[in-house]
């Protein structure tokens, strides 16, 4: 309003609105608490939509983790388009992440509050995979991997109470063989991500133990995934096969393990079959390659990396998912 309107409406009396530059004052009045990885998020939104989202994204997760509540603010704005928003771009600068599609579908990260805000269009909480994975999941990971733990691009199975991260590539085959494994009678905690938690020394790892994700081409070594729906991840991922571990299904799962392995996987022409020493330094170099962490956080991972080190690091050389579990299952319970 000019200064010649609030002055009228001083002389009549008339309410003035409050101004609400940049929807400081949009009313959030849809509010839950969930727990993606065991971790506690706030999430206080203008849209029942995104609770419905956020419940079905991480229905199952209970409270595992005392950690300080990451906390996501979400509007829904009032821009119309008939198609999802486009892949959103991400950019880091000190303790800000930033994942911007366009005006209208954004969110921001500041990783030294574990504080996020966001805007989103009614045409991208129309695309439940969408939306999920670039503004619930990418959440909720983002702080995970910047406060409470540290991010590893490995699967995580276990035996006898001792967890060995299956580390590797994309397509090296973590998420198969953890899943043979995991038919063997071994438990399983994660087919990809792995995340070790910074607070504690006895190299705890978490991950995404409620589903499995797996490439079209492992129906050939499974045949109860033949015939599965294949989906692209957010439309933009590669064909997969999504599948949810169950309670009571054949498949025992467990939402953490304390590693005493590290394996990387080589299944690419190797001539031989066998376990060999693995050079700890390319390990750590791996490991460390995707961190974005805060300097202070940074310290904190380095320290844990180094005590995770302290375990057997191993190669694993195969071409037949027999040979691998057994001789996985070998290593963990003759420790050779």
């Amino acid at each position: 309003m000019t200064v010649q309107e609030l002055k009228q409406a001083h002389q009549r009396a008339i309410a003035v609105p409050q101004a609400d530059l940049g929807g400081a004052h949009v009313e959030l009045k849809h509010r839950a608490t969930y727990y993606p990885l065991g971790f506690p998020l706030e999430i206080a939104t203008s849209s029942e939509d995104v609770l419905r989202a956020a419940k079905e994204t991480w229905q199952g997760y209970k409270p595992f983790f005392k950690s300080w509540p990451m906390q996501l603010r979400i509007v829904r704005n009032e821009a119309k388009g008939p198609e999802c928003p486009p892949h959103p771009k991400c950019r880091i600068e000190h303790h800000l992440v930033t994942n911007i599609a366009n005006a209208d579908n954004y969110i921001v990260h500041d990783i030294s509050q574990g504080f996020s805000y966001g805007c989103v269009s009614a045409s991208a909480l129309a695309s439940p995979g969408y939306f999920r994975h670039f503004y619930l999941e990418s959440t909720a990971l983002c702080h995970i991997a910047n406060r409470s733990a540290t991010p590893i691009h490995a699967a995580c199975v276990e035996l006898d109470g001792r967890g060995v991260l299956l580390c590797g590539d994309s397509g090296a085959g973590k998420s198969t063989l953890a899943y043979a494994c995991a038919k063997a009678g071994w438990a399983y905690i994660t087919d990809d991500c792995s995340f070790l938690i910074n607070d504690r020394t006895d190299r705890l790892v978490t991950g995404n133990y409620l589903q499995m994700r797996f490439r079209p081409e492992s129906s050939r070594f499974f045949p109860e995934l033949q015939g599965c729906e294949i989906t692209d991840r957010a439309g933009i991922g590669k064909p997969s096969v999504e599948m949810r571990t169950e309670p009571d299904g054949q498949i025992k799962r467990v939402a953490a393990s304390r590693i005493s392995y590290i394996v990387f996987l080589n299944r690419f022409g190797p001539r031989y079959q066998e376990l060999d020493v693995f050079p700890k330094e390319v390990a750590r170099r791996f490991i460390t390659q995707t961190l974005f962490s805060l300097p202070e956080v940074r310290a904190v991972q380095e320290t844990r990396i180094n005590t995770l080190l302290q375990v057997k690091v191993l190669e694993l050389r195969y071409h037949e998912l027999s040979f691998a579990v057994s001789r996985l299952t070998r290593l963990v319970r003759e420790d050779r």
